[in-house]
């Protein structure tokens, strides 16, 4: 009784990427542990507006975010101190250049704990909002036609098998987005490459 199995975690609306999907209750109560424990590894790619400055890499946005409710029902992630602690970590950032010059990152993240929109309100708050992520303040843009968000990696143990680790390449829209970009840096362009060879 009370047992479930499907789907472990979320994303957001017109995030791409992977989802776990337990196909047995023993799989769904051992993939729950691990996420309900944080002991899984989420990583993501996106596309976000402006540099990020130079600085250490990996750095945290740590911020509690609240949810609040907004019109039409919808809800939203604020930061406040109400909210619950959240920390998105951020692996590598690399400077690109858009079709009309508009400076972007293409940025690689973990995730340390799971709120709604957390990727989406920590870099919104940071000064740096998503692509297409009209809701946080980015802008939609022709040849991004979407939240430039992806879950390019996932990686639990549910004990028996090992380590469980999946991948995810970019999608058609996103590797198109890419394709517009003017990398600024030679490890931006490596990135790139990287990206569009996988």
């Amino acid at each position: 009784r009370g047992a479930s199995y499907g789907l472990l975690h979320r994303l957001d609306r017109q995030t791409s990427g992977l989802l776990l999907c337990a196909r047995s209750y023993s799989g769904y109560h051992l993939a729950h542990l691990q996420f309900a424990s944080r002991r899984t590894r989420k990583e993501y790619v996106l596309f976000c507006h402006g540099w990020l400055l130079p600085g250490p890499t990996p750095r945290s946005i740590e911020a509690p975010l609240l949810e609040v409710s907004v019109a039409s029902s919808a809800k939203r992630s604020v930061e406040s101190p109400r909210g619950r602690p959240a920390r998105t970590e951020l692996l590598v950032a690399y400077p690109l250049l858009g079709p009309a010059g508009e400076c972007l990152s293409l940025v690689e993240v973990q995730l340390h704990s799971g709120r709604m929109h957390q990727i989406r309100a920590h870099m919104s708050t940071a000064g740096h909002p998503l692509l297409g992520d009209v809701d946080y303040g980015g802008t939609r843009l022709v040849w991004c036609p979407r939240i430039a968000l992806h879950s390019k990696r996932l990686e639990l143990d549910i004990g028996g098998i090992g380590p469980l680790v999946v991948r995810s390449g970019l999608p058609d829209d996103l590797m198109h987005a890419l394709q517009q970009t003017l990398s600024v840096s030679g490890t931006s362009r490596a990135l790139a490459a990287s990206w569009l060879n996988i």
